[in-house]
């Protein structure tokens, strides 16, 4: 017959048995530390930037001929998403807009010095999940509830991102 100490103790030593291989250490909870680093891997978004951070990196560094592939992607992510959100001007589709857009402005010999903004933009949403482009596009007012202020400019600039969402806690209007 078992007594509650008796259990306790034959616990105990299943667990010591059963951790055998930490060497007497203590068992720790396990933490998760924040990062930095916002990889969104699992969605089909976080890919398309991926390879259009790596194309346009690449086109900046003096490959022109990946121009072309980045301009591509940007057109079947827009389509992609275009048709996803059946036609209606979300925030996801206003991102590519105007993302492409700003790789249109730069196809002119003399805008080719632009193409760092975009470079950086799309290697700052790869990694860190930080879209400046929907954080600019925040602030039209079309996409807010609030009304424009120094302490809106703000936060849509200053608030640290947070995985799959393009704009984190702001109010979108769309």
């Amino acid at each position: 017959m078992h007594t509650s100490t008796q259990t306790a103790v034959h616990h105990g030593n299943a667990l010591a048995t059963t951790n055998w291989f930490m060497l007497g250490r203590q068992p720790q909870a396990k933490s998760r530390e924040p990062s930095i680093f916002m990889l969104e891997y699992k969605t089909a978004a976080w890919w398309y930037w991926v390879v259009s951070t790596i194309t346009l990196n690449l086109t900046v560094l003096g490959i022109y001929q990946l121009f072309p592939v980045t301009l591509g992607i940007a057109v079947v992510q827009l389509l992609h998403f275009a048709i996803r959100d059946r036609g209606r001007p979300t925030m996801t589709v206003q991102i590519r807009t105007g993302y492409l857009l700003v790789l249109l402005l730069t196809i002119p010999e003399p805008m080719h010095w632009f193409l760092w903004v975009p470079a950086i933009g799309t290697l700052a949403r790869v990694l860190f999940s930080y879209c400046l482009m929907a954080r600019m596009l925040v602030l039209l007012p079309v996409n807010r509830k609030e009304l424009l202020s120094m302490a809106f400019v703000k936060k849509a600039f200053l608030t640290p991102p947070r995985q799959a969402t393009p704009i984190h806690s702001i109010p979108l209007a769309c």
